[in-house]
């Protein structure tokens, strides 16, 4: 605790104080702010107007604060120290996490009635701290999930195949994969502290003109060398399919929203949760790997090529998705290209 009687003169503060990444507010003994420094102003959105200014007038005055007032009320009441206090402050909306310390100016002597006399207030942003953590709660909560879901789905897919003999079609598996990813989105919105944009459902409005670019010229290029690839498996007598279906209209409109529902699974879920979980070199390049290995593994009844397929694909739109930071892109481009790959090879 900082009790001296010199450290409270504005002048030295100044000298001390200005360079620090805490908040230091010194209040006089007419509770006017003498002195805060450029710490201070960040944290609280103050400028210099506040100087000379009642402190209840300029930090106590707004009722949504209660917290936050009722905390000092209560010091300067009793005129009492206080260690580091985590108190939550809510300037322009946005909800802070601040360790305050206050400091009174007592000459070393603290009685409850003492006359107000002044006091030294230290603030620590730990905002960011407290948002990591609630970050890492959240994306071990839903990584949890789904390595559940994945479990139930594999686990399904063995016993229908292999014990009951039940021949379960593509379609049958693409809806219990869908249905892993709607209970998730679920579990996400009630249980987490995740907004929409954090997990890729938010259009980037800055660059959407560039996405869309991109994701054209992208869609052009995967297509070719899907067409090429056709080419020349026939050509070399490869063996596959030995005719084009051409899909349907009603195909394409399903697996459009299949599409959707599968990048929302993998850039959304599980891409969004491991880039918060690995804090290790080389983040971005193995956060994309392991997404595209458990997505691979998701299509595991549909066959090996087509497992290498989606990895592949995966691979790509997980790229993409850090790139353009939104899920509408990858799910086209996933929609073109994927589909064309079914009608050609599958």
């Amino acid at each position: 605790m900082v009790s001296h009687e010199e450290i409270f003169s504005p002048r030295e503060a100044g000298k001390i104080f200005d360079n620090m990444s805490d908040g230091v507010i010194l209040v006089d003994e007419d509770a006017c702010v003498a002195y805060f420094n450029s710490a201070s102003r960040k944290i609280f959105f103050k400028d210099e107007e506040v100087l000379n200014r009642s402190f209840e007038e300029a930090f106590l005055s707004d009722p949504s604060n209660k917290e936050f007032n009722n905390f000092f009320f209560e010091i300067m009441k009793h005129n009492k120290n206080e260690k580091k206090t985590l108190v939550f402050y809510l300037p322009n909306g946005e909800k802070l996490h601040l360790l305050v310390e206050v400091s009174m100016k007592n000459d070393g002597t603290y009685h409850e009635e003492d006359e107000f006399k002044g006091m030294l207030i230290m603030v620590e942003d730990v905002t960011i701290h407290y948002r990591l953590k609630t970050v890492s709660h959240d994306c071990a909560h839903i990584f949890a999930s789904l390595i559940v879901g994945i479990c139930v789905y594999l686990s399904v897919w063995s016993l229908c195949r292999f014990s009951l003999e039940i021949p379960l079609k593509a379609k049958h598996y693409t809806y219990m994969i869908e249905g892993i990813t709607l209970i998730l989105f679920f579990d996400i919105w009630l249980f987490t502290s995740f907004k929409m944009g954090d997990i890729g459902l938010m259009i980037n409005t800055k660059r959407w003109k560039r996405n869309a670019l991109e994701i054209l010229i992208l869609g052009a290029i995967g297509c070719g060398v899907l067409l090429l690839l056709r080419c020349g498996q026939i050509w070399f007598n490869i063996p596959g399919k030995s005719y084009f279906i051409g899909g349907s209209f009603g195909g394409a409109r399903s697996y459009l929203i299949t599409s959707f529902l599968q990048e929302f699974l993998a850039r959304g879920v599980i891409q969004t949760s491991l880039k918060y979980m690995l804090q290790v070199k080389h983040q971005r390049g193995l956060t994309i790997f392991t997404t595209s290995l458990l997505f691979m593994m998701m299509h595991l009844p549909f066959g090996f090529f087509f497992m290498l397929g989606a990895f592949a694909l995966s691979v790509v739109l997980g790229f993409i998705y850090e790139r353009q930071q939104d899920l509408y892109g990858c799910a086209l481009l996933h929609w073109g290209v994927g589909y064309l790959a079914m009608c050609l090879f599958y």
